[in-house]
């Protein structure tokens, strides 16, 4: 009877010991997963971080560059260039002769 008993703690010994390795290794395991998933998500939101701030710069480099164009491209500036390069403002009306042949070519397209 005390054999039989001894065998019986002896299997639950065993099984308890295999059952708090297993315990101890899937604890390991999670722990190391759970730091590389953190460290993961953290150098993922780095980069957002950096891509934002980028975005941000490209948005007033985009605005200056408009205002820039539009500045270039209005009614005073271009007066003021021309006038610069030696253009001179009209005095007299243009009169404008149209010839056949382009009247043709605007009517065939």
């Amino acid at each position: 009877m005390f054999k039989n008993n001894f065998k019986n703690e002896s299997a639950g010994l065993n099984l308890s010991k295999i059952l708090f390795k297993i315990s101890l290794v899937s604890l390991i395991l999670s722990v190391f997963a759970q730091v590389y998933f953190t460290n993961n998500v953290a150098i993922r939101s780095g980069e957002l971080t950096d891509l934002k701030t980028k975005r941000e710069t490209l948005k007033k480099e985009i605005a200056a560059l408009e205002y820039e164009d539009s500045l270039l491209s209005s009614l005073s500036y271009l007066e003021q260039k021309s006038s610069e390069m030696g253009f001179v403002k009209m005095t007299e009306n243009v009169l404008a002769i149209k010839s056949s042949s382009t009247a043709a070519a605007v009517s065939i397209r």
